[in-house]
């Protein structure tokens, strides 16, 4: 709470100015884009019942990734796109979303995972789900202790570190020099 307030004190504060360009809604990339994304995601969702092998969870998947790159195909020729796709060129943009993805895709795991592990190992109730991730003293008793892994960042700390020392990645091959 302390960090929302702040950051709405400094939006005061800044008095950003704000430029309206009214511009009408691209219903066409709307529809691709949910379609898309939701086929996806119902997918992976429904994997787990489908299997793996089915070929209606890969069916899912493949058409919604066509969806999507059909979405990309034509934001870039609409006049008022939902999203401007021409702000991916600029590779800093790009990569701190590609580093942004990579955490989450740590995060999110991270956080869930507490929240099964809190609730099946430390017997915590429901309401209570994520507390190795909340508590702010280390229970040394526990076997897995996730407070210090996730109040200290040690599993993204872990991941980037890898990552950033791995050959496979193209800023160690010099293609970034």
């Amino acid at each position: 709470m302390p960090v929302a307030i702040t950051a709405l004190v400094l939006v005061v504060i800044a008095k950003p100015i704000t430029t309206r360009r009214p511009a009408p809604m691209d219903y066409r990339g709307l529809a691709l884009v949910t379609v898309g994304v939701g086929l996806i995601v119902l997918g992976l969702q429904q994997s787990a019942q489908w299997s793996w092998s089915n070929p209606t969870t890969s069916l899912c998947i493949a058409v919604g990734v066509v969806l999507l790159a059909i979405f990309v195909r034509v934001e870039r020729r609409t006049d008022s796109p939902l999203i401007n796709i021409a702000i991916f060129r600029d590779h800093v943009f790009l990569l701190d979303n590609v580093v942004l993805a990579i955490a989450m895709m740590v995060f999110v795991p991270v956080f869930f995972f507490a929240s099964e592990y809190s609730q099946i190992s430390l017997g915590d109730s429901p309401q209570r789900p994520a507390s190795p991730c909340s508590t702010s003293s280390p229970d040394s008793s526990s076997p897995l202790n996730l407070a210090d892994a996730c109040s200290t960042g040690a599993a993204p700390g872990a991941l980037l570190y890898s990552a950033a020392h791995s050959p496979a990645w193209p800023w160690r091959s010099g293609q970034f020099a």
